[in-house]
């Protein structure tokens, strides 16, 4: 089985100046899925794949704890 994914995101953290601020992001992507399947004979072996859309939302905090450095927990 392998699977993959691909996402576009954008983060928004509104006032800077705070030193715990809110996060917020939202993306859109793709997600790809397939699987092989094996058998024995006489029975045939089985390849299936399939696309979906995908999509995620995020609401976090930025926490700054010296100048230039940041987490997000």
């Amino acid at each position: 089985m392998a699977r993959r994914l691909a996402l576009v995101a954008l983060a928004v953290l509104p006032w800077p100046e705070l030193r715990v601020r809110p996060m917020l992001s939202a993306g859109a992507g793709a997600l790809h899925v397939s699987v092989d399947g094996e058998a024995a004979w006489p029975y045939r072996g089985v390849h299936s794949a399939r696309w979906a859309f995908s999509a995620d939302a995020g609401l976090g905090a930025e926490i700054e704890l010296v100048r230039g450095l940041d987490i997000y927990p």
